[in-house]
């Protein structure tokens, strides 16, 4: 596959895992904080986890450069962000033995959230300048 055509996939692969950020947050604080069991859930926690390795591979296979490495280098932000939140957030504490029983902080759903806000704008924006649709000057 030619190397443009990647990188338009990539763009548009970016926005819909944005968009899938947003929409696990959604499913969290409509459950109180609670992982609900459903498939949609599963799919999404399952694409967002394989992300963080795609995004890296893509970083050195594919010549994104500019602007466009905003994208890649946000995700790999919020991926060590999250963990270091994470650590933190169960650190000294004692963790129920069912995951159904976690209940994520509110504190914790808007960081997500808040980041699955930017970096759908910041995908969205990239790929409109992508194609030229609007200029910025860089």
């Amino acid at each position: 596959m030619n190397q443009p055509l990647l990188i338009t996939i990539y763009l548009w692969a970016s926005l819909a895992v944005a968009l899938m950020i947003i929409i696990e947050n959604g499913l969290l604080r409509r459950h109180g904080g609670r992982l609900p069991n459903t498939p949609v859930l599963m799919v999404i926690s399952m694409v967002t986890s394989i992300w963080g390795f795609v995004v890296p591979a893509a970083m050195y296979f594919l010549p994104i450069d500019g602007l466009m490495r905003a994208v890649p280098v946000a995700y790999i932000v919020y991926v060590f962000a999250t963990l270091v939140y994470s650590f933190r957030l169960v650190r000294g504490k004692d963790l129920p033995d069912d995951p159904n029983d976690i209940i994520m902080p509110s504190a914790y759903m808007n960081f997500c959230q808040s980041f699955g806000i930017v970096y759908l704008l910041l995908c969205a924006v990239v790929l409109a300048w992508h194609y030229g649709i609007i200029h910025l000057p860089l």
